[in-house]
Parts: structure tokens; C-alpha cells; sequence
């Protein structure tokens, strides 16, 4: 089901039909049909050398991830409109007591990403608790082109080695959030491990753009960065935490 090379040398000539995603760094990915094979390729360029690492995959995944588009209006591509606050109190602990102590049911689960790509479109491999994904995102801030694939532990393994140096760790917290209309939102609160603790985000995903615009965040929320760089996945595994100021940490929040 998955191979394993890895290789040096110059990089294969485009194929007819393929996805290829790149960034500045010297990475790139390739998704291709061969014969009658359909393959993922990830490729990272160290000095003169060049790394490949292959997957094979089923013909229902290369089926959704062909559906790839950098445009957020594609109609074959979903697209993810979210908005994310950064918490400025020392621990949500607190925030999830109170909710379960009222009936609301809290899940949470470790994930691990590493991202093959880290240009204006990102392709990520995440791990979440026993299940692995692969994802394709369009550039853009609070809407974004996505594609995500379930994949298998040893297809994800196949290819992680591609994410080193680029990684996050966190544990996300999820729940169901009522708003004023009668309806709930699910909330998700990442507590981030390893270098990027002890950053906590907040991240509500929305059904269009006009319920992201009505919707209004808790106070607890903290500081809303959803159009803030410094807090892409991108940029926190380039360049980890922002620092934060104390006249940003006095700031008005949000009501």
C-alpha cells in the first residue's frame, strides 16, 4: 500500500494532469496517476541534495484531492471560514470545568501536524488521537480553499519524515457553543506543547462568511488575531510564539 525511497538527485519533469504545491523552502509535493498506480510524492531539497518520500494512494483519495483548487470560490474545493482569538489567561482549565459543570460535554484529543508545504497553499499531514489526514489548503486569511483526506497510520508515517523542522504539537479541546438563534457553534481550544507552549488559540469554524461577521465571542475568547500572520501555523513553525505586548495585553476586549 505505501513505499518508502529515498532518493538524491534531480527532481522528476511535470506529469500530464498532476497537482504540484511548492514553497520557497524547497519543498513540494506532487500528486500524480501512474499506470495504475496514483501516488503522493514530498520532496525536500537539503544543499545540492534532494529527499523524496512516497505514498501510494487509494484511487478515492487521489479522486477528492484532484478536486484541489487555490481558488475559494471553486465549487469542487470546501471552503473553511473560521475566526481565531488568542486567550490571555493562564489556563482554559478553568473555562472547561465550568462548562461540564453545567451540562456542556467537553472532548479532547492530542494532535500532531507537520506540513509538507509551507508556501502561499499548505499541504499538512496531521495526526489526531488514532487517526492520520492529509490536507490541502489554499492561500487567503479568514476564507480558504480545503481538501482533507483521511489516510492510513503507515501512509502518514510514509511521509512525516518530510515535516521535520516543521511541526506542531497541541491538545484541542472541543464543545458545543449556543448562540442566540437557537443553534450551537463548536468552539476549539488548542493548548500547544513542546516549543510553542504556552500558546492557547481559540478557533470557531463558521457556514459562510455572513454568520462569521454576526457571530460575537465570549469575553473569554481574549484578543482576536484572526487576520494577525504571526498567528498562521505557517509562520508559528517558521518563526514559534509572537511575543505579546503589555499594550496589546491591556487592550479592550471584545464584547
Amino acid at each position: 500500500m505505501t513505499s518508502f525511497p529515498v532518493t538524491s538527485g534531480r527532481p522528476h519533469p511535470p506529469r500530464s494532469g498532476e497537482i504540484v504545491l511548492s514553497d520557497t523552502e524547497g519543498a513540494q509535493v506532487r500528486i500524480f496517476h501512474q499506470d495504475d498506480r496514483f501516488i503522493i510524492t514530498a520532496e525536500r531539497r537539503s544543499g545540492g541534495s534532494l529527499m523524496a518520500l512516497q505514498a501510494i494512494l487509494s484511487e478515492e483519495q487521489y479522486a477528492k484531492l484532484s478536486r484541489f483548487s487555490t481558488d475559494t470560490g471553486a465549487q469542487t474545493t470546501t471552503v473553511e471560514v473560521e475566526r481565531k482569538w488568542r486567550f490571555e489567561d493562564s489556563s482554559p482549565r478553568d473555562i472547561f470545568d465550568s462548562l461540564q459543570n453545567h451540562g456542556t460535554l467537553c472532548s479532547s484529543v492530542s494532535i500532531e501536524q507537520g506540513y509538507l508545504v509551507l508556501g502561499d497553499s499548505e499541504v499538512r499531514l496531521r495526526r489526531k488521537g488514532a487517526e492520520c489526514f492529509l490536507t490541502l489548503k489554499g492561500p487567503g486569511g479568514r476564507a480558504r480553499s480545503e481538501v482533507e483526506v483521511a489516510i492510513s497510520r503507515e501512509q502518514c508515517e510514509a511521509l512525516w519524515l518530510a515535516t521535520e523542522g516543521r511541526r506542531l504539537e497541541k491538545t484541542r479541546t472541543s464543545f458545543p457553543l449556543a448562540q442566540k438563534n437557537g443553534l450551537s457553534l463548536v468552539v476549539e481550544v488548542d493548548e500547544f506543547r513542546g516549543r510553542h507552549a504556552p500558546l492557547v488559540l481559540v478557533e470557531c469554524e463558521f457556514t459562510s462568511e455572513s454568520a462569521a461577521d454576526e457571530f460575537q465571542a465570549p469575553t473569554w475568547f481574549g484578543r482576536e488575531v484572526t487576520e494577525d500572520a504571526a498567528y498562521k501555523n505557517k509562520a508559528l513553525v517558521r518563526a514559534g510564539v509572537p511575543q505579546v505586548s503589555l499594550t496589546q495585553l491591556r487592550a479592550p476586549r471584545p464584547r
